[in-house]
């Protein structure tokens, strides 16, 4: 059992008062449920014992009461600097001072797998020196910086204050492993403010209790509700609750002076320790506080009135009494502060109005019950599919159990997921193959494009994107000039470490929980040497890449050079693996050539298709399919092909003479390999598709009479043909575009000269029953031979097997 070491500015009160209260009780408690031995340590109140409260089973909590320095120096800010909630930045001044709480947050992290901090005000209790096997976590609840900024002023005290704060949450996010950001603008706001890189966020919102606070289920139940809050009957009522904190003040200042004067026929209801602020003021007979609420009156509220109010003009983090607001089916009027980072769409789940327009918000809400009851009923949809305290806590539990588990991380100089090209496709497949094997894979990738990201495919799979730095994009696009085709391969090989070092950042980051590391292509091989002689590498090869380069490359001194280095990193992945995977024989054998002895350690793992994803349709359902969607040709031929020089060569050969003589025949040209030919005038029966997703593929497939791979260069197999063959197509390849296939798979294909394509396709337009018959091998071959499940099998098999011998080694 894994142990999760917490150590928070606050105690996790039971039942939970606040929104940090809620998210760090509902967290820890389903990590416990999940298997994780959950260890606790937090400040309580001066005047508290020190004790130790048990939650739940494997969730233990220890709390340490504030000493005397605490409160003098909160009565120090108070007087000096003015500030009223100060009680983070206080611990975060004497926390070291505090020997009991000290001693055991050093005592968390010398023995916690996971150690997680719950904010940065008791960063300074963190040791300089952690384990190196120890996952370290920041659990943020806002970007406390910015807030700080809001709360303390521009004053020399404030900019003090949030000095303070900044470099303390600066350093947590620096150093942790993974950091828990409340939502997307938050996660935004760390890479803008501190220069955290993507692949260690994860957005985990704050939730709500979804079988806790429901809607109000009769006019029984919303009848009582009313009566307990002595409303009259004839009166609306709306309703804000908060704590003390400014920006719910600013929300009650704003109800009290703008609102209810407004509304004199409406009553407006304030709750929780917000009110602590106006108890000595005046404020409109309509309005009444009712301070700190017990939970039949906070459900009465959410029940017995008619629209809740979220007035905030600052903040951070996601709004929590938006989520209670949104579970009782409330009809909402807030701003776009109030409803940050909750995914709410205007009028749909919630009435999102500026300041300025909030009074006529209200007045429109108020006066639409059918508008009210929309809202509420989208809104609890809303929740319910994603924030509820389950589905969080499981996010985290997931993430945690991938990450401090030792697992596989796959490297590629090219973002994977979701995958459209061959490249792409193999290696999410192999991807996905490790992960239902029972292993947990992280694939590590250079992105093409800003920003990078992290993305859980499920709970074992991530893929984590760095992006290349700009200079490292305008080098890829010199470089491709100078070679005459796409060089973001090789560019990746020479220049990441001093291009976009972040790169190698995040991989030594994540390598320290990898029993091994596969290279997809062997491009990355370098950026792993210095990792430590324990981590096991594997390569798989999607080609002979350095005589596909020379193949490819414009005749030069400068490409001879590339050439030159691509090969020794390809003999050099070969040699360093434990197990080198080909994608055929012949791939298998010319590496062999280059590496002496690879045979012992080489196995071919064929590439395939997911047959799932496709769906074989007859004749007269695929015509009706054209018909909806305007194809009026009588038949459709199609070829996949990524901006690949050899895909354009292929389609070269079909726009320029199989087209021309069917003009019966639409033909589509899928995928980049369209972007050779934008501006090339085109024959009336050809369609440039473009880049198109997974699914649109797959329907382009279903709605196609015949497929086209009249390949003339390549090397590797051809991934297209599988995906000609799921879905049932009848096949026309040359022999290099069936490079890899046995004599069993050739039954589904008929291999072509190139100049007998126009042929060869003249007569199956006239023999039916003939390409009813080359369908069914086509699609039955594909299930047998080249489904993923069965040509990567090997492969995890292998894999697993190998990481499990480590394990039990370690």
């Amino acid at each position: 059992m894994k142990t999760v070491g917490i150590v928070s500015f606050f105690p996790a009160f039971s039942p939970p008062r606040s929104g940090g209260e809620l998210r760090l009780h509902h967290i820890a408690t389903h990590l416990a449920l999940r298997g994780f031995d959950v260890q606790m340590a937090s400040p309580t109140h001066n005047d508290a014992p020190q004790e130790v409260i048990e939650h739940a089973p494997h969730f233990v909590e220890r709390r340490f009461p504030k000493t005397r320095v605490y409160s003098a120096m909160h009565r120090t800010m108070d007087r000096v600097a003015g500030f009223q909630e100060c009680s983070g930045l206080v611990c975060s001044l004497v926390a070291r001072r505090h020997a009991a709480l000290r001693a055991e947050a050093e005592r968390l992290a010398r023995e916690s797998r996971i150690y997680t901090q719950e904010s940065p005000f008791l960063a300074p209790l963190i040791p300089r020196r952690r384990r190196h096997d120890q996952l370290f976590v920041y659990n943020s609840y806002n970007n406390e910086a910015r807030l700080a900024r809001e709360m303390f002023g521009r004053s020399l005290q404030g900019r003090i204050a949030t000095r303070r704060i900044r470099s303390l949450e600066k350093y947590l996010l620096r150093e942790s492993d993974i950091v828990l950001a409340c939502s997307e603008e938050d996660a935004e706001s760390f890479v803008s403010d501190f220069g955290v890189d993507h692949s260690k966020i994860t957005v985990v919102p704050n939730g709500v209790d979804v079988e806790a606070i429901r809607p109000c289920a009769s006019p029984e139940c919303r009848a009582e509700a009313r009566e307990h809050l002595a409303l009259s009957a004839n009166r609306p009522a709306c309703f804000f609750i908060g704590s003390f904190h400014p920006p719910n003040i600013d929300a009650v200042d704003t109800i009290i002076h703008r609102l209810a004067p407004e509304f004199p026929e409406a009553d407006f209801l304030i709750a929780g320790r917000v009110c602590d602020t106006f108890r000595d003021k005046r404020v409109p007979e309509n309005v009444r506080l009712l301070g700190l609420a017990d939970e039949a009156t906070k459900l009465a509220l959410l029940h017995g009135t008619d629209v809740a109010l979220n007035p905030i003009r600052r903040g951070s983090g996601t709004n929590l009494k938006m989520l209670e607001y949104f579970a009782a089916g409330q009809a909402v009027l807030t701003t776009h502060t109030g409803a940050r980072g909750l995914g709410v769409e205007n009028r749909f789940h919630a009435l999102v109005t500026k300041d300025d327009d909030l009074v006529a918000g209200l007045e429109e809400l108020l006066a639409d019950e059918s508008l009210r009851h929309n809202l509420g009923r989208e809104a609890r949809l809303l929740v319910e599919e994603k924030f509820s305290w389950h589905r969080i806590g499981e996010t985290v539990a997931e993430l945690y159990t991938l990450k401090s588990g030792r697992r596989l991380i796959i490297l590629n100089d090219y973002s994977v997921i979701p995958s459209e090209q061959g490249g792409q496709v193999r290696v999410e497949a192999v991807a996905r193959r490790l992960s239902s094997a029972g292993m947990n894979v992280s694939i590590l990738t250079l992105s093409a494009t800003k920003p990078g990201r992290r993305l859980q495919v499920n709970q074992s799979l991530e893929e984590l994107n760095v992006p290349r730095t700009d200079m490292h994009r305008r080098v890829d696009a010199l470089l491709s000039h100078f070679v005459g085709c796409g060089a973001d391969d090789v560019s990746a090989l020479l220049l990441t470490k001093v291009l976009t070092p972040q790169f190698s950042r995040v991989l030594r980051r994540e390598a320290r929980f990898a029993d091994g590391i596969m290279l997809s292509h062997p491009y990355m091989e370098p950026m792993t040497r210095g990792l430590g002689q324990r981590k096991k590498i594997y390569y798989d090869s999607h080609n002979t890449e350095f005589e596909l380069k020379k193949a490819l490359y414009k005749p030069s001194t400068l490409s001879d050079y590339l050439v030159r280095r691509i090969r020794q990193t390809e003999i050099d992945a070969c040699s360093r693996s434990v197990a080198t995977f080909c994608v055929s024989d012949e791939n298998r054998a010319r590496l062999s050539q280059l590496v002496p002895r690879l045979e012992s350690h080489s196995y071919v793992a064929p590439n395939g298709v997911d047959c799932s994803r496709v769906h074989v349709r007859g004749i007269e359902e695929r015509r009706r399919l054209r018909r909806e969607i305007g194809f009026g040709r009588e038949f459709i031929a199609t070829f996949l092909g990524s901006g690949h020089p050899p895909n354009a060569e292929a389609a070269r050969l079909i726009i320029h003479q199989i087209a021309r003589e069917h003009p019966r025949v639409l033909f589509l040209l899928v995928g980049s390999v369209s972007g050779w030919f934008w501006n090339t005038p085109l024959p009336g029966n050809v369609l440039l598709m473009g880049m198109v997703s997974t699914p649109v593929k797959n329907f382009l497939l279903q709605i196609s009479d015949f497929a086209l791979n009249p390949m003339l260069t390549g090397s590797g197999t051809s991934l297209k043909l599988f995906d000609y063959m799921a879905a049932g197509l009848p096949v026309l390849s040359t022999a290099i575009g069936a490079r890899g296939l046995d004599e069993e798979a050739m039954k589904g294909v008929i291999l072509l000269e190139p100049d007998d394509f126009s042929s060869e396709l003249r007569a199956l337009l006239g023999d039916p029953q003939r390409c009813a018959r080359l369908s069914a091998n086509a699609r039955r071959i594909a299930e047998q031979q080249f489904d993923w499940s069965v040509t990567l099998q090997s492969m995890a098999e292998k894999i697993a097997s190998g990481e499990k011998n480590v394990r039990a080694a370690t």
